[in-house]
């Protein structure tokens, strides 16, 4: 195969010619001006140079010459390509440099592969022909005026590109600062939708929790169950879309931390225990070691293991799941393998390919046989590949599937490594109902949240509550309370971090635990109302037994 060198300082330029002399059946190398090109000559044999004119270091012409100089490179072949010049002293310029030729840009495919194929079938044959000499009165004698006309070109070319080039900065800008009203708009919206969309959802869940589980009415109890199931799916699909976005999102922080891997794998299962027994399958664990101490970002491996674990649940009709824990190395690398392995459907050959696409599922259309928005496995795989890790699938139809996570140990004193413990308790701990309530103070403007939350806690909590900023302050100075549940968007007047601050100019409130209770759940907002005056953050919507179990860590 014939390989040509093609010497251009225009990219497009380049793909172009390259994508054209393939498919000739040429080999091309690409240098970007006469510097470089001399330095691939050195390297490899050519057969053809196709050179632009104009180009920074060493332009075309000069290129040529010293190739025409050189005892091992003036045989071969010189064609110019260029949109530079089009004056016929340029074309006679470059024919007594000993140029083959000299086309003009656009020229047509058909020209210039006619043209290639001439050049290198002369030099096959050793003879030239087709050429126009340079006649004896054509001849440039004096190349100081010459090159004097053709620095003025150049000037002048050169002027044309700074303009374009100063009008394409400025498109650029204004490109760019309407990019980012259009991203601060978006998330301007994702933030607003999130909170109005959980706000009510804390009162849906609340009440249907109540009538599912507190009602002896058979029929309440139904209606219960399945205003819970809708409120709750409608909560995931919310979920998983925000999280996408976050994902999506350059301000994203990873926050990279020591944890025990196996005991998050442990709550990870217990979380879906109980679906997997509604449907009769066994879930259960393969650890290699009790315990595994890695560094990576916690709450984001649990939210990629949660979403192939429902996943898993989710499409398996019979069987089971198990999730496997072990150490692998390649090379001087240690890797943690967590593999989720499942009896179900399986995923056939051809889905396999765009499973991983957003939105994308293996049942789709108005025949699919599962619910979801199709994101579990897209968002899983940003996730594993936002710690460094990576995601593999492996599946057959009608067999299962098996997910596995790769996540490199990063060689650190805090890393990898196995610790011989004793065995803690599964059993989670059941909130202790105190001998005297403590006082807390629930401030929220929604009339459905107040009553949902503080039945939710008045087994446990001596509970006073207001629905405005202004209400909490003179409560907090007329009574000492031992927790504040404060909710961040109060409506009209002061906002809940204001009323922090005002409550915290009482010295009594210097060390009460002070809750965000908020819809804000975006990307950075616990992290900004922390840093705000709060001592704690809990997002809404949640149920009764989530709440009780955060307020056992409130103290």
């Amino acid at each position: 195969m014939k390989k040509v060198l093609l010497v251009d300082d225009n990219d497009e330029n380049l793909y172009y010619l390259n994508v054209l002399t393939k498919s000739h059946g040429l080999e091309s190398v690409e240098a970007g001006n006469g510097v470089e090109a001399l330095e691939v000559l050195k390297e490899n044999k050519i057969d053809l140079i196709i050179s632009d004119i104009l180009m920074p270091v060493m332009d075309g012409f000069n290129l040529c010459r010293k190739c025409k100089e050189d005892d091992k490179l003036k045989k071969i072949p010189f064609l110019f390509y260029t949109a530079t010049y089009t004056d016929d002293s340029d074309k006679k310029f470059a024919l007594q440099l000993g140029a083959d030729r000299f086309l003009i840009k656009p020229s047509e495919p058909e020209v210039l592969l006619k043209t290639i194929s001439e050049v290198l079938e002369e030099y096959e044959k050793g003879e030239k022909i087709n050429i126009p000499p340079v006649e004896q009165n054509e001849i440039i004698h004096d190349e100081k005026i010459y090159y004097k006309d053709y620095s003025q070109t150049l000037i002048r070319k050169l002027e044309k590109k700074m303009l374009d080039l100063e009008r394409t900065n400025k498109e650029l800008v204004i490109a760019k600062e309407k990019a980012e009203e259009i991203n601060r708009l978006k998330t301007s919206f994702l933030s607003n939708m999130s909170h109005e969309l959980r706000t009510p959802m804390v009162g849906i869940l609340g009440i249907s929790g109540f009538m599912l589980n507190d009602s002896e009415d058979p029929w309440v109890k139904k209606m219960g169950r399945i205003i819970h199931s809708s409120a709750s799916r409608l909560m995931e699909t919310l979920s998983t879309i925000l999280d996408l976005s976050s994902l999506e999102s350059e301000s994203l922080k990873i926050n990279m931390a020591s944890f025990e891997l196996i005991n998050v794998v442990k709550d990870s299962v217990e979380l879906f225990l109980k679906a997997a027994v509604e449907k009769d399958l066994f879930i259960k664990t393969e650890f290699q070691v009790p315990y595994l101490r890695i560094v990576s970002d916690e709450r984001m491996f649990r939210k990629a293991l949660n979403n192939i674990l429902n996943n898993a649940v989710k499409f398996t009709e019979a069987g089971g799941i198990t999730v496997a824990v072990k150490m692998e190395e390649e090379g001087s690398v240690k890797n943690v393998i967590i593999k989720i392995i499942d009896t179900g459907i399986g995923i056939s050959q051809k889905d396999q390919q765009n499973i991983w696409d957003e939105f994308r599922q293996v049942s789709e259309g108005w025949g699919r046989h599962y619910e979801g928005t199709g994101l579990g496995l897209t968002i899983t795989k940003k996730i594993i590949n936002k710690i460094s890790g990576d995601v593999s699938l492996e599946s057959e139809t009608g067999k299962g599937t098996t997910i596995t996570f790769k996540i490199p140990l990063i060689n650190n004193e805090l890393s990898a490594y196995f610790e011989q413990l004793e065995t803690p308790s599964e059993n989670y701990a059941v909130p202790a109902i105190p001998d005297m309530k403590k006082s807390l103070l629930l401030v929220d403007d929604d009339f459905v949240n107040l009553t949902v939350i503080s039945d939710f806690l008045k087994n446990h909590y001596a509970v006073d509550c207001v629905s405005n900023g202004a209400d909490a302050i003179k409560k907090a100075n007329e009574k000492k309370y031992s927790v504040i549940l404060m909710d961040i968007n109060l409506g009209k007047g002061m906002t809940g971090i204001e009323a922090i601050e005002e409550i915290k100019k009482n010295p009594y409130y210097a060390a009460v635990p002070i809750v965000a209770m908020t819809a804000y759940a975006m990307e950075g907002d616990k992290e900004k109302l922390l840093e705000q005056g709060c001592t704690h953050y809990i997002p809404k919507p949640f149920e009764k037994k989530d709440l009780l179990k955060f307020m056992e860590g409130v103290k």
